[in-house]
């Protein structure tokens, strides 16, 4: 590990264990979604602290990380808990073999994507970002976990931008899911809605950032929750879109 490396491992447990009361409202919106003996899906696991959550909830958990340091870490942090699998994967549309372009200090935006690197370079946020190395990583599908671990519960799917090519490789449909959202990138976010809906009807909500509460009291239609991400602005807060199958 050098010295880059280190300062990206160690922002990242910063951002996401450095506030420990967060675990309390991170149990309250996941047991919306996730109960005891459930099957759930961690897409782009990173440091885990979802995965350890759902754990406490007391579902078995299939964490999916491509880059080699954070499945490490993973593997380190999960020794010893037999609810939670490490793969050290990425997911597509289909099943291959891909680049993943890392920042080494910030690897919170790795992505397997190249397209969205250059499309948030028009972020400020995003300005100052280097991606200075690329690694290969295995690419399976959904429906690959799926045949290999049975169906979710729920989905979490965090991948800088491949969002959309994971849900393209899902057929099955599951209960609840949720994706990643960019406001600069709102069409990204809408496409997903439409893949999702192509599998059956849901209902929707979101969440900002690591906020882990619900924005909307009252869960939305498909086509409400696209009007409410065509007037998010540029420069809101990220997040989390989250999707529960109507009946």
């Amino acid at each position: 590990m050098n010295l880059n490396q280190a300062y990206g491992l160690s922002r990242s447990l910063a951002v996401y264990y450095g506030r420990p009361w967060k675990a309390v409202s991170m149990l309250r919106l996941y047991s919306q979604f996730i109960s005891k003996g459930d099957l759930a899906f961690d897409v782009g696991s990173h440091v885990g602290n979802r995965a350890m959550i759902w754990s406490i909830l007391g579902a078995r958990v299939i964490a999916i990380e491509p880059q080699k340091l954070f499945s490490g870490f993973l593997n380190i942090l999960f020794a010893n808990n037999p609810r939670v699998s490490v793969l050290k994967l990425g997911l597509g549309e289909v099943s291959g073999f891909q680049r993943i372009h890392v920042s080494d200090k910030t690897p919170t935006v790795s992505s397997i994507q190249p397209k969205w690197c250059e499309d948030v370079r028009a972020d400020p946020r995003f300005c100052d970002i280097k991606w200075n190395r690329d690694e290969g990583v295995e690419v399976k599908t959904l429906e690959d976990l799926i045949c290999e671990f049975g169906k979710p519960k729920f989905c979490k799917i965090d991948v800088e931008g491949n969002e959309l090519a994971v849900l393209c490789g899902l057929q099955t449909v599951i209960d609840a899911l949720s994706f990643e959202y960019l406001p600069i990138l709102k069409n990204a976010a809408i496409k997903c809605i439409e893949k999702v809906e192509s599998l059956h009807s849901y209902e929707y909500n979101w969440s900002e950032t690591e906020s882990m509460s619900l924005k909307s009291s009252a869960w939305l239609s498909p086509d409400e929750m696209i009007q409410k991400i065509e007037v998010f602005r540029p420069d809101a807060k990220s997040g989390d879109i989250y999707a529960r199958k109507l009946k």
